[in-house]
């Protein structure tokens, strides 16, 4: 597709933007006493559904299916929802092990592989049909757990490398706008385990584990990283945008838990993506906004659970990820 499409997908999505919630709705979602009065109030901001669980899965749904019916590029639409694919992956081949067989409820339905094609395929250990970095890595899942490897950090680590490789495959040698977008989420993927290894006092062999390539933030500096060796880490990130908020969440990780990072590493994606939602001839507008919307949902999830269980205000709000509008 030529740059007429890009620009006539990027009207919409600018138009779309109106829609979208602000700090200001945000506060006022929030704010509810109640589900009851959450779903109204997600009502009269455009959400429909019996529920608010519904509204969540209509709202879901409509955003994929706004990706389908409007993308212009296939290849960057295409690598969008293996995500999507490579959750679906790491649920069936836990189940597969677990001899489960009821998890079609923690399937998600928007990918690029049909939920029944790769059930069949994973469960009979057949996979030629897949994508070579997922029948790789579930081969290797195979063999490791047939030698007594058997855990889910296992499937997490060699399907979550193999997404990422996928994904560049797919995108080839164009789109580099968006492989940033991906490297910044490996990069903090990567910050966020060696936060964790350091946290639980676990070796560098771990970190090896779930170490993700294709980041910018070397190896030898998330193993400095791990050991919470802080004066180092501030040496080697003292150029890095990453700087000021790996060495907060150093000290967040010392008193065991890290929420302020998770939000952090999501508002660097979003920080990413918003500086092309004026740009109308570029294909980031798009599927920026695409992305915001997903972003926008996370955030009214977390509302709900604050709400359902009466949260305290101010510390629900902290939770919530920067406003794309």
């Amino acid at each position: 597709m030529g740059v007429s499409s890009v620009i006539y997908a990027n009207t919409g999505a600018y138009v779309a933007l109106n829609g979208m919630l602000t700090a200001e709705k945000y506060q006022r979602l929030s704010d509810c006493a109640d589900d009851a009065e959450l779903k109204k109030r997600l009502s009269e901001f455009g959400f429909e559904g019996d529920t608010t669980d519904d509204i969540l899965l209509r709202a879901q749904d409509a955003v994929y299916a706004y990706l389908d019916e409007r993308s212009p590029l296939p290849a960057v639409r295409a690598a969008l929802l293996k995500k999507n694919d490579y959750h679906n992956a790491k649920v069936i081949a836990k189940c597969k092990y677990a001899r489960r067989k009821d998890f079609d409820g923690l399937l998600y339905p928007h990918g690029n592989i049909p939920v029944s094609d790769m059930k069949e395929q994973i469960v009979k250990d057949d996979y030629s049909l897949l994508p070579p970095p997922m029948g790789e890595a579930l081969a290797e899942i195979d063999l490791r757990f047939a030698k007594g490897e058997r855990s889910g950090r296992v499937i997490d680590c060699l399907l979550g490398r193999a997404m990422y490789e996928d994904i560049f495959r797919t995108l080839g040698r164009g789109y580099e706008e968006m492989k940033a977008v991906f490297c910044k989420e490996i990069d903090l993927a990567n910050i966020s385990a060696a936060l964790r290894v350091g946290a639980n006092g676990l070796q560098e062999k771990d970190l090896r584990e779930e170490f993700l390539p294709h980041g910018k933030v070397p190896f030898d500096v998330l193993c400095l990283l791990a050991g919470g060796k802080t004066e180092k880490v501030r040496d080697a990130l003292s150029y890095s945008e990453y700087r000021d908020t790996v060495l907060d969440a150093m000290n967040e990780s010392k008193q065991g838990a890290m929420p302020e990072f998770e939000r952090e590493s999501d508002n660097f994606i979003i920080r990413e993506l918003r500086q092309y939602k004026n740009e109308n001839s570029h294909y980031m507008m798009f599927y920026g906004y695409v992305l915001a919307r997903l972003y926008e949902l996370k955030n009214i999830r977390i509302i709900c659970v604050g709400v359902r269980t009466k949260e305290d205000r101010g510390r629900l709000r902290a939770k919530l990820r920067e406003t794309y509008v």
